[in-house]
């Protein structure tokens, strides 16, 4: 569920002065419905994710102002959490990059096989975060942050309502 942070007051460089931190209740936050398919790329992700095992993808979400952030934070991958570094790992052999690069890219063509998967792996957390938060997500005159799981075999979306967002006090 989204933490959402609202104040009138801001000091110079724009921060947020005196916050009033307010939880969206289940029944309270409207999730989106999206009918976009994923790019190319995300789509090869998903499937190269499942081949290594991979059955849920942890995500992170923030923004506020004029940007939405999200991040992929770790894989579970035949049952055990791990690092994205792990995932990455397990991920990079060339005909896995090979999958990735299918469809020419400039930017993409240029990055280290590390850095393509990296790379990837947080597009697809951004394409579950605006599936699941709408475009647009953390952009206003208020703060946002949350965290969900995604289900990489049905891309069912689950939030973690014990995700809080650790800066904010």
């Amino acid at each position: 569920m989204p933490f959402i942070r609202i104040s009138d007051e801001y000091d110079d460089d724009g921060k947020m002065l005196n916050p009033i931190v307010e939880y969206a209740p289940p029944e309270a936050y409207r999730y989106q419905d999206f009918k976009e398919d994923f790019s190319k790329e995300e789509k090869a992700m998903l499937e190269l994710l499942r081949s290594i095992g991979a059955s849920e993808l942890m995500v992170r979400y923030d923004g506020g102002s004029d940007e939405g952030f999200a991040h992929a934070e770790s894989v579970r991958i035949h049952g055990e959490k791990k690092s994205l570094g792990d995932a990455v790992a397990a991920l990079n052999t060339p005909e896995k990059v090979a999958r990735l690069l299918a469809k020419p890219n400039p930017y993409l063509n240029k990055l280290t096989a590390e850095l393509l998967l990296e790379e990837t792996l947080e597009e697809l957390a951004e394409a579950f975060a605006v599936r699941l938060l709408g475009s647009g997500y953390g952009t206003g005159e208020y703060e946002l942050a949350g965290a969900f799981t995604a289900n990489l075999a049905t891309l069912e979306m689950v939030d973690d309502l014990n995700a809080r967002p650790a800066d904010w006090k």
